[in-house]
């Protein structure tokens, strides 16, 4: 049997093998991404308090599949009031703005998913609006989008954020990127009718853009 089969199997039986309280602790601390990924999957307890910052950092790692499997088993816990606080801490957030810039999309999706529970929206707003005009693509996109269902879920704009959520927009309007600009163009829809926020040039300069996709979103 050849090594790539050996390794197939040791995989498949990793997987399919009950993953205790300590298994998980001696697994996600290891250097074997099999073992890591097993942990990350088959761990159905709660996780260790003190073991959150190890999965945080698990973000990171170098394994695309390890940072995927790291976000779902992160969301999963935001998903669930029993669980949410265990991720739930502002001191954490900057482990989530940094996987905005992940290259795999559905981290970026599943933590752009955990950043949207936090109820600190001014925070967020704040730290939002620093990654996104730091002139990275998937830092700017990711963080539009995470800002965009922000946004639509709050009933009130703070108003200590208005000032700079406008510079905001008015930037990245102007970027060269057509996904920027119709991620923005969706979010001065969202805040379009909020008398505290005037938006009118932005949505003038976005309503006649080049793109019929970002035109589009301002049609009404």
């Amino acid at each position: 049997m050849d090594i790539y089969h050996e390794k197939t199997e040791a995989a498949f039986g990793l997987i399919n093998k009950p993953v205790s309280r300590q298994d998980f602790i001696d697994f996600i601390n290891s250097d074997n991404p099999e073992l890591i990924c097993a942990a990350l999957i088959n761990f159905e307890g709660k996780c260790p308090p003190g073991e959150t910052k190890t999965i945080l950092s698990l973000l990171k790692h170098s394994d695309s599949r390890i940072r995927e499997l790291s976000s779902y088993f992160i969301l999963e816990y935001f998903q669930k009031e029993k669980t949410k606080n265990i991720f739930y801490n502002l001191d954490y957030i900057g482990f989530f703005l940094g996987s905005l810039a992940d290259k795999n999309p559905s981290v970026c999706r599943n933590i752009s998913s955990c950043i949207q529970c936090f109820e600190e929206s001014s925070v967020l707003l704040e730290k939002l609006h620093k990654i996104i005009l730091e002139n990275d693509f998937y830092k700017a996109y990711w963080g539009l989008y995470t800002l965009e269902y922000i946004l639509t879920d709050k009933k009130e704009l703070p108003e200590n954020c208005i000032a700079k959520l406008t510079e905001l927009l008015r930037v990245s309007s102007k970027s060269n990127d057509y996904q920027i600009r119709e991620k923005t163009a969706a979010i001065v829809r969202i805040l379009y009718n909020d008398k505290k926020i005037d938006l009118e040039n932005i949505k003038e300069t976005l309503s006649k853009d080049p793109v019929f996709y970002v035109r589009n979103i301002l049609s009404f």
